[in-house]
């Protein structure tokens, strides 16, 4: 008996300390923290949502454009990264310094740095990309299954496609690149660590 009656006075002040703390101003700040998290949260799906959504739309419009359209834009793309290497190295060195304050591994601030030779790199693939045949309208299959009747298969683009990678800038450029050359939208979502090249190399490519 006496057990029980201890377990409910114990009970009983945990309940009370709880009280007070949830009526506290910082259990109230954390409370209103955590609202605004998930507002901005929904927030950023409603506008995912309907990006998706217009890049849908627009998906067939890409997948009708002509080889040679596509390569000028491959090429284009290409120019733009070489004319714009000054705004992307600031954002890189930015990212840069944030990774090292933050204690990151070498091995990825070494992926995350952005300089020449990556420049050159990535403007040497898109203009390979280009030279390439278009692999849009490719028949794989030819057969015929009766008389009249035929069965084919073409490639086509896929419509949309999403990409999640990791704080490596040049790989936004090159799933970008392949993309273009597929006829393919892209949502790409590289990591954090590499917001700030991620955003000036989105702004130059696009």
């Amino acid at each position: 008996m006496r057990e029980r009656i201890d377990a409910y006075v114990q009970s009983n002040l945990r309940r009370e300390r709880i009280d007070a703390y949830v009526q506290s101003d910082h259990m109230r700040e954390c409370i209103e923290a955590n609202v605004q998290h998930d507002l901005r949260r929904e927030q950023s799906m409603s506008t995912l949502r309907e990006t998706v959504h217009e890049l849908k739309l627009a998906a067939p419009a890409l997948a009708a454009v002509s080889a040679a359209d596509r390569n000028r834009a491959l090429a284009a793309m290409a120019q733009a990264l070489a004319d714009n290497r000054d705004r992307i190295y600031a954002a890189n060195a930015a990212d840069m310094e944030a990774a090292e304050a933050a204690g990151l591994k070498s091995s990825l601030v070494k992926r995350l740095k952005f300089d020449d030779s990556k420049l050159m790199a990535c403007t040497e693939g898109l203009k390979q990309l280009a030279e390439l045949p278009d692999p849009i309208g490719k028949v794989t299959l030819d057969r015929e299954l009766d008389s009249g009747l035929e069965l084919k298969r073409v490639t086509t683009p896929i419509g949309v496609i999403g990409v999640i990678f990791e704080a490596r800038p040049d790989a936004l450029v090159q799933i970008s690149g392949l993309c273009m050359k597929s006829g393919n939208c892209a949502i790409l979502k590289g990591g954090k660590e590499a917001e700030n090249t991620n955003g000036v190399l989105f702004d130059v490519l696009r």
